[in-house]
């Protein structure tokens, strides 16, 4: 088991280390992620299989000991909540027709992702305005210099849950390791954060499928780990080539006009 796998990592370790992020993903972010993913219909969302996987995310948060992961328990509740709700036959003696269960749900989701747009629109307004000089305003022509083109502009941001789906799909097809080889196995996550700097520092970028291709279980695990401590940590960060495309993990510095605290992979 991966929990299993993980007892040995934080013995060799700090039993009390978690991924603590900077900028913190929740519930409503995970369940518009699952939206887009499976391209469903927000207002006809399927909420067995919805639920379904949004358990799966939420079991991987708490064995990977993520922070907040509490806050999504709240959310599966209600969505088994829902779910219930849906199954239970409809009363035939109602005057009125009932209220889908699913309707509030979909207007908290409505709400929250009008509120992401805005305050994306506003971050690019920001960034728009950096370059704009007003009349009146003391300029040395000479001192500006053309900026240079973002080597990573054709990538997306990759997001946590992004991470953590191509994360799945690599402990999926990691090899199976008895439960012996497993305790045999030490590994710390200082030791896996130090062989992604050494293969960022030669290559400047690699593919996730790449850096955990082959690894065993509970390595892979703890690489994961690793990874997001070097993101949060400001050393690395995480593209995506396309929707639902590969994802690659770059040296911090190979993107210089994006300050370490910027929105990159984990918002």
């Amino acid at each position: 088991m991966v929990a299993e796998a993980l007892e040995v990592q934080g013995n060799a370790a700090d039993d009390a280390y978690g991924v603590k992020l900077d900028v913190f993903e929740g519930p409503l972010d995970l369940l518009l992620f699952l939206i887009r993913k499976d391209e469903i219909d927000i207002y006809d969302i399927p909420i067995a299989d919805v639920t379904r996987q949004f358990l799966a995310f939420v079991e991987m948060m708490e064995t990977l000991h993520l922070e907040h992961a509490g806050d999504f328990l709240v959310m599966a509740a209600t969505l088994m909540k829902i779910k219930s709700r849906m199954l239970l036959p409809a009363d035939p003696d109602a005057d009125e027709e009932e209220e889908d269960p699913r309707e509030e749900l979909v207007r908290r989701l409505l709400e929250y992702q009008q509120f992401k747009e805005v305050a994306g629109w506003l971050e690019d307004r920001q960034d728009s305005h950096r370059d704009h000089f007003y009349r009146g305003a003391a300029l040395d022509t000479g001192e500006i210099d053309e900026p240079e083109p973002d080597p990573l502009a054709a990538y997306g941001s990759a997001s946590l849950f992004d991470l953590m789906s191509a994360f799945r799909t690599a402990l999926s097809a990691a090899p199976k390791a008895d439960y012996h080889e497993i305790h045999q196995l030490e590994v710390t996550t200082e030791e896996r954060m130090e062989v992604v700097r050494n293969i960022l520092e030669d290559r400047h970028r690699v593919q996730f499928s790449s850096l955990v291709a082959g690894l065993p279980r509970i390595v892979l695990i703890v690489t994961f780990i690793a990874l997001l401590e070097l993101i949060k940590t400001g050393q690395a960060l995480a593209r995506q080539s396309a929707s639902e495309g590969e994802i690659w993990v770059y040296r911090r510095d190979e993107n210089p006009s994006e300050p370490a605290g910027a929105r990159s992979s984990t918002g």
